[in-house]
């Protein structure tokens, strides 16, 4: 199993838009109220591009898991019931709209997509990553926790509800030296 990460191309947007349908289809079936009003869309997938921000990871070439991968949350910048690991810094990625297509479920790709998103934090001398789920996906609660993440309290995002905000901390013994 050769995998690749690297920026989404237009020609893969369609891509990754069905694998956030799928998303949404397991969510739906798990009863998770999260990703139920369409979003995120071709068109998000398509801003994300433009933006510079999605990552496709491919398995043998095929298009397997996505991500979006952020330099600032402004969501982020109040936390409740809690507290970031690295306090009121904003030297982080935030990762954002972690997808595995169902062909690919169960290979160990998120662990693939959040290892590649340290990485890239690092290297542009980024701290930490930090992210946030719908408090019942337990799925991807559990995946953050297993990627090394810690629950640091809960964040209100512009677009209304609430999310359990997570971060990690980027250790250099891991991913190696910060370059910036």
């Amino acid at each position: 199993m050769e995998t690749n990460i690297g920026k989404t191309q237009v020609k893969d947007a369609q891509a990754v838009a069905e694998m956030y349908r799928e998303g949404r289809a397991f969510l739906h079936a798990s009863g998770v109220d999260q990703w139920q009003d369409g979003y995120p869309s071709l068109s998000d997938v398509l801003q994300d591009i433009q933006d510079g921000v999605s990552y496709l990871l491919t398995v043998d070439g095929i298009p397997a898991a996505s991500m979006a991968v952020v330099e600032r949350e402004p969501d982020y910048d109040d936390i409740y019931d809690g507290e970031w690991l690295t306090g009121k810094s904003k030297n982080y990625f935030a990762v954002h709209r972690v997808c595995v297509a169902d062909a690919f479920k169960r290979r160990g790709l998120t662990s693939v997509l959040y290892d590649f998103a340290a990485r890239l934090a690092l290297s542009c001398g980024r701290d930490s990553l930090r992210a946030d789920t719908h408090r019942d996906n337990a799925a991807m609660r559990s995946a953050l926790l297993k990627n090394g993440f810690s629950e640091c309290g809960i964040i209100y995002p512009a677009y209304g509800g609430e999310r359990i905000a997570y971060e990690k901390i980027i250790e250099e013994k891991e991913y190696g030296e910060r370059t910036k």
